[in-house]
């Protein structure tokens, strides 16, 4: 809120499957990413393993206003895939080489943390 601090996540894809999750997360309105990308993240035993990812992920993808025809059309999106491959380039550049990883000030933070954990990595970058 105070504008000190940003936050930008982008998307460190490893495979295909999860290419094709991070192509519909973003194919829905932007109000709706952060909640879409939450509900992947926690089904993602059930997509991912499944015989059928495509077909489990559009279930979700119809959860959260994605019709079928926009999920084809999303998936057949080359400046889409283009720009997830892109990213994930970028990252690997950067030094990323799993999830979660930050960059806090140009430092790689990898792992899950506690928001006391960050807290003590950001607030003393906050009173600079």
């Amino acid at each position: 809120d105070t504008g000190k601090v940003r936050l930008v996540f982008n998307n460190f894809v490893l495979n295909g499957v999860d290419m094709r999750a991070s192509m519909m997360a973003r194919c829905v309105p932007d109000d709706h990413f952060f909640g879409l990308t939450g509900v992947l993240f926690k089904t993602q035993n059930v997509w991912a393993r499944a015989a059928d990812p495509l077909a489990e992920m559009a279930k979700i993808g119809r959860l959260a206003g994605l019709d079928e025809a926009r999920f084809t059309a999303c998936m057949a999106s080359e400046p889409l895939l283009n720009g997830l491959i892109e990213m994930r380039q970028k990252g690997t550049d950067a030094g990323v080489a799993s999830t979660p990883t930050f960059i806090i000030d140009g430092e790689r933070v990898v792992g899950g943390h506690s928001i006391e954990e960050m807290a003590a990595i950001i607030d003393p970058l906050l009173a600079k």
